[in-house]
Formats: structure tokens, C-alpha cells, sequence
């Protein structure tokens, strides 16, 4: 079985760059998740921050090359 994905360049660019990219971002949902059991099981930091989720969930983001916008 064969799939072929087609986008209208550049108005779908966006999309384009999703398709292309959801591997990385497969890595970074994974990676976060493994990081927030780790602090679930871990009793003494079981309540971490938002500031410090957030800044983990930016630099996953950063190092897949990945970005928000």
C-alpha cells in the first residue's frame, strides 16, 4: 500500500511543515511523558511546577528543532 500526501505550496506551507515534522513532535510527547511519570513515582517531587513543566516542554521543543509558531 502506497500513500501520497499533497499540499498547495505555499498557502499550505503550515501544514506541509506538520507533516513533515510529526515524528519530532511524536519524540517530544513521548519524552514528556516519561519525564511526568518520573516525577509521579518519584514521592519527593511529586508536586513540581508549572514554571518547570513548561520550561522542560520548551527546551524538548528546542532541541527537536521544533517550534510554536
Amino acid at each position: 500500500m502506497k500513500a501520497t500526501l499533497e499540499f498547495d505550496l505555499p498557502t499550505e506551507q503550515a501544514e506541509f511543515d506538520a507533516a513533515l515534522e510529526g515524528h519530532k513532535w511524536k519524540q517530544v510527547a513521548e519524552t514528556m511523558r516519561v519525564y511526568l511519570r518520573g516525577k509521579v513515582k518519584d514521592e519527593s517531587h511529586y508536586k513540581v511546577s508549572v514554571s518547570e513543566v513548561s520550561e522542560k516542554l520548551y527546551t524538548l521543543v528546542d532541541e527537536a528543532g521544533l517550534s510554536f509558531d
